[in-house]
């Protein structure tokens, strides 16, 4: 009969564990996922955070956003985007970005995803621009606000 009571306390135990390491993960992909805003619009973007905290979006939907013309070079694997103001150029791979003829080093490569799109870091792209950008962390969320301008 002790077997039995054991064997309830353990399943009740393990089942708990669960529970809480499912909640665990949920929140933590949540976090990892952010919510991206320009001005008072929610973008429909795919956002990612690196193991170092940088948050990557794809290039174009990024730019775009932004107002700025977008040319992909298949040969190089870089992005060229421009408005009125800005030059922007960032290759695959490569820690350099220029941005009007001025070198930046970059603390995150850009890089292919899984679907073959580049991703670009978010942070350093709207600040070039001018832009403010805040991180709002909960328990289970993230979202980052950028300034319209």
């Amino acid at each position: 009969m002790n077997f039995f009571r054991f064997s309830k306390c353990i399943f009740v135990l393990v089942f708990i564990i669960g529970v809480f390491y499912y909640q665990s993960n949920f929140a933590d992909a949540s976090r990892q996922n952010p919510s991206i805003y320009v001005g008072n619009t929610k973008l429909d973007i795919d956002a990612s955070v690196t193991y170092n905290g940088t948050t990557l979006v794809p290039f174009r939907a990024i730019f775009e956003e932004f107002g700025m013309k977008v040319a992909w070079d298949t040969e190089n694997k870089s992005v060229t985007a421009t408005n009125e103001n800005f030059t922007i150029i960032l290759t695959n791979n490569s820690h350099t970005a220029y941005v009007n003829d001025k070198e930046y080093q970059l603390t995150q490569v850009p890089s292919l995803s899984r679907d073959g799109s580049l991703v670009v870091n978010l942070r350093f792209i709207a600040e070039i621009l001018g832009r403010e950008v805040v991180w709002e962390k909960t328990d289970t969320d993230a979202i980052i606000y950028i300034s319209s301008q």
